[in-house]
């Protein structure tokens, strides 16, 4: 097996622990405090740091700092890292002090419905959170300087340092007469850790003394370019939850459970193979054969959970978050968010693969530009339904859409391997369909999960002809333009 296929299985067994502990954290803050109020600020805390991560940096990372890491030699390399992370580093500094001295603007921009008298009571625990924004920054730095070098493993086992601090600290400490104050220790401990593990992994001679560092406006064009495209698809989630908080007290944490089942096929199947490919489409001349196999993969898995997701989704979301302070009420409100997110797997799957394969080829102008076009369409959307979930799908068709007219990838050329995987697909959802609706519909929520669980793998295996071909293509040599 390829060294390409070695890191995709890495990575994803890193992330694979990262979302479980994230169901993990997700599980123990709805048991302890429901669909409610407090854990509607409870996941604003948690999400603050890693969003604006995302929003202000990590497209930048992917359109410009990864390749320029791919394009250098080792002291170019360590050079690279020093000034990104020093002005990183003071830009996010900045950031932290800005949200410490304002913590009520950042309640104003992504819970506005939230009443003043409860923002009040909650603004120690956004300023204490603030902190974490510049360790979470670097730490994004760090990650992409190994990601360039082929070292996946241990930066994508961030998710689960951070998340196991967090679980630890409030399976141990939480009582409801401390409030937050427990939770946000978890946050800025697991920030800490989470930095502190990519340390050994710096280049040697990092923070000697140098000259002052010079910027490549190049880079800084592309890392812009970038910033606003990818920026756009980290927004979405945070805007339609925005959205989604209009729908009254307990949403912004329904919707963000919700998110938790959307997300962990998309970052273990999707955005790993995604990833993994980045630095290869950087390396071959005619992207088109690889960005072929990984669109069908990708269409295979995220029609097979598509489906999984919509006849026995109610059921795994019963099985993993019906406990505690949860009711009845707060699950059907999880139930309907992760219903309507789901349909933007298949579209997401394709639009995350074609903005790659852009930014590989340096066009993350174009991406910016369709990102935030298709970003306006969805918000359109949104409020003209009032649906956030429909505003939410809406983005991602359109961004498809216009990154495969920008991309030009032509048609795969399709066997009979591929219809007979298609039809096998079609048979499974009418069987799943009729299970559902006949012997099983009485059936417990662990009977329906395994079930569902099955059947998804039963539908992975029909496109297993699929797989194989990108498993095949991932093995050859790149091929230099």
């Amino acid at each position: 097996m390829g060294q390409i296929v070695r890191a995709s299985l890495f990575l994803s067994l890193a992330l694979l622990l990262g979302r479980l502990s994230g169901f993990g954290r997700d599980i123990v803050l709805s048991a302890r405090l429901g669909v409610s109020t407090e854990a509607d600020v409870a996941v604003l805390l948690l999400t603050l740091p890693d969003m604006l991560v995302a929003i202000l940096l990590a497209g930048g990372f992917a359109s410009a700092l990864v390749p320029a890491f791919r394009g250098r030699g080792p002291d170019s390399q360590t050079q690279l890292l020093r000034t990104a992370m020093l002005i990183t580093g003071i830009g996010f500094c900045a950031l932290a002090a800005l949200v410490f001295q304002r913590p009520g603007m950042v309640f104003n921009l992504l819970a506005p419905a939230m009443p003043a008298l409860i923002v009040s009571s909650y603004i120690e625990p956004m300023r204490l959170t603030a902190l974490a924004l510049p360790l979470a920054a670097l730490t994004g730095v760090v990650a992409a300087y190994l990601n360039a070098r082929d070292r996946f493993f241990l930066p994508g086992l961030g998710t689960l340092i951070f998340n196991g601090t967090v679980i630890i600290l409030l399976l141990a400490a939480f009582e409801p007469t401390t409030g937050l104050s427990v939770l946000v220790i978890g946050i800025l401990l697991g920030s800490a850790l989470r930095f502190a593990a990519l340390v050994p992994q710096m280049p040697h001679g990092l923070f000697t003394i140098q000259a002052p560092p010079v910027v490549d406006n190049g880079l800084a064009g592309r890392f812009l370019a970038g910033v606003i495209g990818t920026g756009a698809l980290a927004l979405a989630p945070i805007l339609f939850r925005t959205f989604a908080s209009l729908d009254g007290q307990g949403a912004i944490a329904a919707y963000s459970y919700a998110l938790k089942l959307y997300e962990l096929p998309n970052a273990l199947l999707f955005s790993a193979i995604v990833t993994v490919l980045l630095p290869r489409f950087a390396d071959q001349g005619d992207i088109r054969p690889l960005f072929h196999m990984g669109a069908m993969a990708l269409l295979v898995l995220a029609l097979a959970t598509l489906i999984t997701g919509q006849v026995f989704g109610p059921a795994l979301a019963e099985l993993a978050f019906l406990r505690g302070a949860l009711d009845a009420d707060g699950l059907a409100s999880i139930v309907v968010f992760a219903k309507g997110l789901f349909w933007a797997l298949v579209p997401a799957a394709i639009a995350l693969l074609s903005g790659a394969a852009l930014n590989a080829r340096k066009r993350a102008t174009r991406v910016m530009v369709h990102a935030l076009f298709s970003l306006v369409i969805g918000a359109g959307i949104a409020l003209t339904t009032g649906v956030a979930t429909h505003g939410f799908v809406a983005f991602y068709f359109f961004l498809m859409i216009l990154n495969l007219i920008a991309l030009k990838p032509g048609w795969p050329q399709l066997t009979r391997k591929h219809l007979l995987s298609a039809a096998s697909l079609g048979a499974a959802l009418i069987v799943q369909l009729g299970l559902a609706a006949g012997p099983l519909s009485g059936a417990s929520a662990f009977v329906l999960a395994f079930v569902g669980l099955l059947f998804w793998a039963i539908m992975v295996l029909c496109g297993l002809p699929v797989l194989m071909d990108m498993r095949k293509a991932l093995r050859k040599d790149p091929d230099p333009a």
